[in-house]
Order: C-alpha cells, then structure tokens, then sequence
C-alpha cells in the first residue's frame, strides 16, 4: 500500500487552497468597492448636472421673456415709423400744394398789372367823356 499522507498535509493543502479562495474574494470584493465608488461618484455628477440644467433652463426662459420683449418692442417701432413714414409723405404733399400755391408768377402779376392800368385810363376816359 502506499503511504497515506498525514493529515498535517492535507490541512495545509486544504488552507492553501482556502486561502487563494479568499485572495480572490478579497479580489473581487476590492472590484466591488472599486465599482461602488464610481456609482457614487456618477450619482453626484448626475445630481450636479441635474442642477446645473435646471439653472439653465431658467436662464433660457428668462431670455426668451427678454427677447419676446424686444421683439414686441421692436414690432411696435416699426410700426411708429410706419405711421412717421406716412405723416412724412402727408407733410411733404402739403408742402408741395403750399409752394404751388404760394409761388409767385411774375407774368401773371405784370398781366394784371397792365388790365388794372388799362381799366384805369378807360375809367378816366370815360368819366371825362361823361361829364
């Protein structure tokens, strides 16, 4: 028969393997942890970012608020100059009819000139001639 080994072999044996069972649990526990941390660490990125698209978010609807504003303000000067633009062209016509109204004609005013003169020397003519 062969020789048996003595049971202090077999324990060691045994420990042996238990114990690079146990470096690999410790292994894979340290993966675990490893793992662990990074899910806390996305879970603060995540809550910051979070965060940070709510404080967007409010900005972009404060500048649109704002750029609805101006855009109404806008809106409404062009419509005043719209309304200027028309009194402008309104302003100018009457000008032009004043101007035309107002011009002297030198030919016109010389042709009444000689029919007042001439109605003159016929109203003296004629008063000497009727007396």
């Amino acid at each position: 028969m062969g020789m048996a080994p003595n049971n202090f072999e077999v324990y060691e044996t045994k420990f042996n393997i238990l114990g690079e069972k146990m470096n690999e649990l410790k292994k894979r526990v340290n993966t675990f942890d490893k793992i662990k941390e990074v899910l806390v660490e996305l879970k603060i990125l995540t809550t910051q970012q979070i965060e940070a698209n709510a404080q967007r978010d409010k900005i972009l609807r404060e500048h649109g608020i704002a750029l609805a504003k101006a855009v109404e303000a806008l809106n409404e000067l062009g419509k005043k100059q719209d309304n200027h633009e028309a009194r402008l062209v309104a302003l100018n016509e009457r000008l032009s009819e004043n101007r035309e109204k107002s011009s002297i004609d030198i030919n016109e005013i010389i042709k009444k000139v000689i029919y007042i003169g001439i109605g003159a020397v016929v109203t003296v003519l004629l008063s000497g001639i009727i007396k």
